[in-house]
């Protein structure tokens, strides 16, 4: 009888077909030299590491169908332990992914990373224009922006946030966790945990104008915001919320959780 084969290798096997991995740091110093080297259906591979500085924050994905992921993305501490860092300060604004393409199929995936401290005009953490972005098993703690504390999308076909958790990102404006404007959006299994807008912003955890958003088996809690503790949507559009659960938002005027 012939030596079975694992089931790692055989999906590795299977994967590679469809495009070449890129391993950081082993391959590529940077997160952005790997990307620059990718073609479509490429897959960046980042180890365990705190990565930092420049190549490792404001990267840019533009008109590249490609993935950026940990090791493991279903691994809690895999995803723990794989941490871009911006480091944003005072007058100094850096995010961690800028997505842009000129054909909307080309999808951005971005898996099972951690992503801190990122601070820019529009998502904190990814800024997301007229793509497809996949967003799946990632955190994103302590990043700010005037909009899309965490993430910002805007002319997204579609947007997809699945199993992922946002703690204490804050917005001046709108979504202190997310915003979407222009979408048609599926956030699924996300936990939303003490975000915020401030100066009166709306939706603490998530924003949506003219967007269709079908939102399920999410947790909002601790969240505030000037109108929306946890969600608040605006404009043409269509809102489906199923099986969540909504805890402790507040707001100053309406709609502490909605």
């Amino acid at each position: 009888m012939r030596n079975a084969i694992p089931i790692s290798i055989v999906w590795l096997t299977a994967s590679a077909a469809f495009g070449a991995y890129r391993l950081v740091p082993s391959q590529y110093l940077t997160i952005q030299a790997a990307i620059d080297d990718c073609n479509d259906r490429d897959t960046v591979v980042v180890s365990p590491g705190v990565y930092g500085g420049d190549g490792n924050r404001d990267i840019e994905i533009i008109d590249k169908l490609i993935t950026v992921r940990s090791i493991d993305p279903n691994d809690p501490n895999v995803v723990a332990s794989t941490i871009i860092d911006c480091n944003s300060g005072p007058g100094e604004l850096h995010r961690a992914f800028y997505s842009q393409k000129r054909v909307w199929w080309k999808t951005t995936a971005i898996h099972g990373l951690t992503v801190a401290n990122g601070n820019a005009d529009y998502g904190g953490a990814i800024y997301s224009l007229n793509s497809k972005l996949e967003v799946i098993n990632c955190t994103f703690k302590s990043n700010s922006a005037g909009a899309g504390g965490a993430i910002y999308c805007e002319e997204n076909r579609p947007v997809v946030a699945e199993g992922c958790s946002f703690d204490r990102n804050s917005a001046s404006e709108y979504g202190g966790g997310m915003c979407c404007v222009d979408t048609r959006a599926t956030i699924s299994s996300c936990t939303f945990a003490g975000n915020s807008t401030s100066g009166g912003g709306d939706g603490g955890g998530l924003y949506c104008i003219d967007t269709w958003a079908m939102i399920s088996n999410c947790t909002f809690t601790n969240s505030w915001a000037g109108s929306g503790g946890a969600v608040c949507c605006g404009g043409r559009g269509e809102l489906t919320i199923t099986n969540c659960v909504f805890r402790g938002n507040s707001t100053n005027t309406s709609g502490g959780g909605i």
